[in-house]
């Protein structure tokens, strides 16, 4: 407890503010995201519920307001969307090309077999197999 204590109070001589807790939605350092496309909440700026910074983040296939140049028109036209449904849209999008071929296996399927006596308990079960 002694050493945790003598490190906090060196970490706070050479920076006062490094325990304070950040106000608004402010990101100073930006996020990194390389495979999420910033819609997880491994992303300090999703986390944050603040679109990413072109200036500050450097993220590739950004999902979350980025500044990459292939997502460019879906996020102008998508600002104001909450992460979360982004992410629920995205889910959507990836669904929908199946969604035909998942209808028709269950159309061409045929109900499942109703079983109409019930199962024997187990003791009949073993009453039928010594006899």
């Amino acid at each position: 407890d002694g050493i945790r204590t003598k490190t906090i109070e060196e970490v706070l001589s050479r920076r006062p503010l490094a325990f304070d807790k950040r106000e608004g939605d402010s990101n100073d350092v930006g996020c990194i995201c390389k495979k999420t496309k910033c819609l997880k909440k491994y992303c300090i700026c999703f986390s944050a519920g603040i679109n990413c910074d072109k200036d500050k983040c450097r993220c590739t296939d950004c999902g979350n307001g980025g500044d990459d140049s292939e997502n460019e028109e879906d996020t102008t036209n998508n600002n104001n969307i909450d992460p979360t449904q982004a992410i629920n849209q995205n889910q959507n999008e990836m669904i929908q090309p199946f969604a035909d071929l998942i209808e028709l296996k269950c159309v061409d399927s045929e109900p499942p077999l109703m079983i109409e006596d019930p199962p024997l308990p187990l003791l009949d079960v073993v009453t039928l197999i010594e006899e």
